[in-house]
């Protein structure tokens, strides 16, 4: 969602034309597999597209209405994020920073060492 939230901001047009048709369901989608905190993080970027008028009103009633299903299931979410299965920590690629190599499991083979 970042991702689509950066290109939409940046470059716009048909690209918010193409990833408005199915944006409720992916929002939606990634917001009902992820723990709460992540959900507050995706509430923000909603609003951020509400209040700068990225989408249409009708596209954010769609996801608001969508997400209010999600949160009323009773459900226990996660309570924390799952760590990457490396053990990689601060300028990995989930904090932005190029990883190179790093944490891409070695390739078994008759070469390896």
């Amino acid at each position: 969602l970042y991702v689509m939230d950066s290109i939409i901001k940046n470059v716009g047009g048909l690209y918010t034309r193409l990833m408005m048709h199915n944006l409720a369901s992916i929002f939606s989608g990634a917001f009902n597999e992820v723990d709460n905190s992540m959900r507050v993080q995706l509430i923000k970027l909603l609003d951020t597209w509400q209040t700068q008028n990225v989408f249409s009103q009708e596209t954010i009633d769609d996801i608001r209405n969508r997400l209010k299903v999600i949160l009323q299931d009773p459900t226990p979410r996660p309570t924390a994020a799952v760590q990457p299965a490396y053990g990689g920590v601060g300028g990995g690629a989930a904090a932005g920073g190029y990883m190179g190599n790093q944490g891409v499991p070695a390739q078994g083979g008759a070469g390896d060492a």
